[in-house]
């Protein structure tokens, strides 16, 4: 499925790109950009679509995205039906990848958004009931300036990440990033290294665990205090992430993705995707597919 680099502009220095939008139905396509962008739905419902996963959408929904994830809003059929009871209205806020890097990065006062801003690059929900107060101060920026509008919106950077009603959209695979775990032993990032590069291939925890001078009991203990997921589990994530992605490509047919992920069974592979997208391949490529062609036929550059 094509991408679209977005090119977003903040015109006279500005740091900060708040708007309004209020139409029949979201028309851009599947995209990113090098910025952060809140998404604040006062109006409209349907899917989401953000890296690897489809989510639905509805009133009050409120999202922060990271640098370069990937992401597209679809209304659902109604939307598309002409009928004039049924429109969106949103508030988009885009802000620099680096905004503030080098403060936030050194104050240790801001150590709490520095980690909302890490998390971002899978793509946060923020869930009832903060996503309403929280939406509400999005909304205030377009009324707002000045000294005025960088105080409500560190506020509301604050406001998000001291929030424990949130989820995180994209799976960790989907970034592959090992900075997450944040593990001091060397011998054990080596050892995630060498499953991320070799997880198609047939692995067992056996293998890894005399690769890298791990007794294999303590290998499966410790990694799963330090992932939160046993062995299997990791290596079943990163095989259905990047089933994914190949089946977003669209290029190979289930069965062909099923192998090339690592998998050597095909119902396994069905029910481990199912269990964890909540969908069949087909019908998670079927929404991507379909979503995209809608989307693009709305679009005009």
């Amino acid at each position: 499925m094509k991408i679209m680099h977005e090119l977003i502009t903040f015109p006279g220095g500005e740091y900060l790109k708040v708007k309004w939008d209020e139409f029949d139905h979201f028309t851009f396509p599947w995209h990113f950009h090098n910025e952060y962008e809140i998404i604040f739905v006062e109006e409209s419902f349907g899917k989401k679509f953000v890296g690897d996963r489809i989510e639905p959408f509805g009133k009050g929904d409120l999202v922060l995205l990271g640098s370069g994830l990937p992401h597209f809003w679809k209304n659902d059929h109604v939307y598309y039906e002409n009928d004039p009871g049924k429109i969106v209205k949103a508030v988009v806020v885009h802000f620099p990848g680096n905004f503030m890097e080098s403060e936030i990065n050194e104050f240790g006062d801001l150590t709490s958004v520095r980690n909302l801003l890490s998390s971002a690059s899978r793509g946060i929900a923020i869930d009832a009931p903060d996503n309403i107060p929280i939406g509400k101060k999005v909304k205030k920026l377009l009324r707002v300036s000045g000294v005025a509008r960088f105080l409500l919106f560190f506020e509301i950077l604050k406001d998000m990440a001291e929030s424990e009603h949130y989820h995180l959209m994209a799976t960790r695979g989907f970034e592959n990033d090992l900075s997450q775990f944040e593990m001091q032993n060397r011998r054990l990032i080596k050892t995630l290294q060498f499953i991320n590069r070799n997880y198609t291939n047939k692995i067992t925890l056996e293998d890894v665990a005399r690769k890298f001078g791990f007794n294999a009991s303590y290998l499966s203990r410790y990694f799963k205090k330090n992932t939160g997921k046993s062995f299997v589990s990791y290596i079943n994530e990163l095989r259905i992430n990047y089933a994914c992605r190949l089946l977003i490509d669209n290029d190979l047919s289930v069965t062909q993705i099923c192998y090339e992920c690592g998998f050597n069974n095909l119902s396994h592979f069905y029910r481990t995707f199912k269990k964890r997208v909540k969908l069949m391949p087909k019908e998670y490529q079927k929404q991507y597919l379909l979503g995209s062609e809608e989307m693009q036929k709305g679009f005009c550059f």
